[in-house]
């Protein structure tokens, strides 16, 4: 009886760690694209990209604080000189940005004859681009695109 029983006793937890695995995690989407179209039928749009934390050497400041004497070009070359490496990966974040929403606009067609650039800014985590369709919007586009961006 005993030697009948010990081998669904080795079995048992491996059938059920077997049952108990999840699926793996889905991939985050770290594009956010939303839409306003107005009333005037200008196509306005904001995609945010979510981007790395920021390095602590990042969030460090630049030490200006307190230097409000002497030659201003002095500092501003200074400042230029300890801000290249920021300068650098903001310049990265950027390009994956313009990179990625160009990706969106032509899977959406949001955009068909470009677009001009409202604002870019930088929060924590995230890059965001505000900006407007060159073309005004057509009806199919009025049926298509959800207004899911409010600016009021």
């Amino acid at each position: 009886m005993m030697k009948a029983i010990f081998p669904v006793i080795l079995c048992a937890p491996l059938l059920l760690s077997a049952c108990a695995k999840k699926p793996p995690p889905r991939p985050v989407d770290n594009d956010r694209f939303v839409t306003n179209i107005k009333a005037s039928g200008a196509k306005i749009f904001r995609f945010t990209l979510v981007t790395a934390p920021a390095k602590k050497a990042d969030k460090k400041g630049n030490g200006q604080r307190g230097q409000g004497r002497g030659n201003p070009e002095q500092h501003a070359l200074k400042n230029a000189a300890n801000n290249s490496g920021q300068s650098d990966h903001y310049r990265k974040k950027l390009d994956k940005l313009y990179s990625r929403l160009e990706q969106k606009l032509a899977e959406t067609q949001y955009c068909r004859e470009g677009f001009i650039e409202i604002d870019t800014y930088e929060a924590p985590q995230h890059i965001y681009l505000l900006g407007e369709c060159n073309e005004s919007a057509t009806e199919q586009d009025i049926q298509n695109f959800a207004n899911t961006y409010r600016d009021d």
